[in-house]
């Protein structure tokens, strides 16, 4: 017999059988005898000795017997232990595992060439959305799930949520939509439910669904100050609002060198009207005063910062 563990389970078994224990030498012989890892040193009194690990390999027959009685896998061990006993060698440790039918091997081999089932990916927040605005329309919500077929959703995995991710979405409604979610709580958690339950998956858990308005481009401002401030920039003029309420803006800029400033004046404020011409303040800072109506559109605030540049 060429294989020292084999040899070793052959030992084994006939001192079982020499001590009386038939059953538990029967299933040594059926049983494999494997290695584990590399000895370890172990330092007896002034001599150190290899101790192995050492795995029983057996059917599932031998190992319901052997893992249901501890006495019994302990007498096993115990013979294991006595016969690998050595001035040199001694025994770590012996595992018992079970012998998996058709590849004749333990986990503790076998799961080295597993491989491991590749958890499916995040779904897209558009899926995400379009199955919650299904689940609507099955629960006869329309109301709810057009909401949904005009929002936008977003989502993003939240750091440390261990085995299993955790997900959190952020559901951007129309304005008006979110406007009228903020006066109807029931209708913000069908909407929160419905998402919830699109996303939830096996791999992960919908941490939580927020309510935020949808996002859009702002879009520039076309009053009066905004056209002006346009005008005078287009024409090299650095400008700067000075003052700001209801009735008049006061805007400070600089042209050629010279600081000035203008007031955008309300129809019927002070004395001017929408078909005043400008007006100069003899003042330290050379000003005018316009109504707001002569800079009603981009060709008036044109006109107006001609005028105030080309102005002493």
């Amino acid at each position: 017999m060429s294989d020292p563990l084999s040899a070793l389970r052959v030992a084994v078994r006939e001192l079982l059988l020499a001590e009386g224990a038939r059953r538990l030498s029967a299933l040594v012989d059926g049983a494999v005898v494997e290695m584990v890892g590399a000895p370890e040193r172990w330092a007896v009194g002034a001599q150190e000795v290899r101790a192995m690990r050492l795995v029983l390999l057996v059917d599932p027959t031998a190992y319901a017997a052997l893992s249901s009685d501890p006495a019994q896998l302990s007498t096993v061990r115990d013979a294991f232990a006595r016969a690998v006993r050595t001035p040199e060698t001694d025994l770590a440790g012996l595992a018992l595992a079970l012998r998996l039918p058709g590849i004749e091997r333990g986990w503790h081999r076998a799961y080295r060439d597993a491989v491991p089932r590749a958890l499916p990916e995040r779904p897209e927040p558009e899926a995400v959305l379009g199955g919650a605005a299904a689940l609507l329309d099955a629960q006869e919500q329309p109301t709810a799930a057009a909401m949904l077929r005009r929002a936008r959703l977003e989502g993003a995995e939240v750091p440390g949520g261990g085995a299993q991710a955790l997900v959190r979405y952020v559901l951007r409604l129309d304005p008006a939509d979110c406007a009228r979610v903020d006066k109807e709580p029931t209708l913000e958690e069908r909407l929160r439910r419905a998402v919830r339950d699109a996303g939830t998956r096996a791999a992960a858990t919908v941490a939580g669904v927020e309510i935020a308005t949808a996002l859009r481009p702002l879009e520039a401002s076309d009053d009066a100050e905004a056209r002006l401030t346009r005008a005078l920039t287009a024409l090299g003029a650095v400008v700067v609002p000075v003052y700001r309420d209801d009735t008049r803006v006061v805007l400070s800029f600089v042209t050629g060198g010279q600081l000035h400033q203008v007031e955008i004046a309300v129809e019927g404020a002070g004395t001017l009207d929408a078909s005043a011409s400008l007006r100069w303040q003899a003042e330290a800072v050379p000003a005018a005063t316009v109504a707001r109506a002569q800079v009603e559109d981009a060709a008036g605030a044109s006109l107006v910062a001609a005028l105030l540049c080309g102005s002493r």
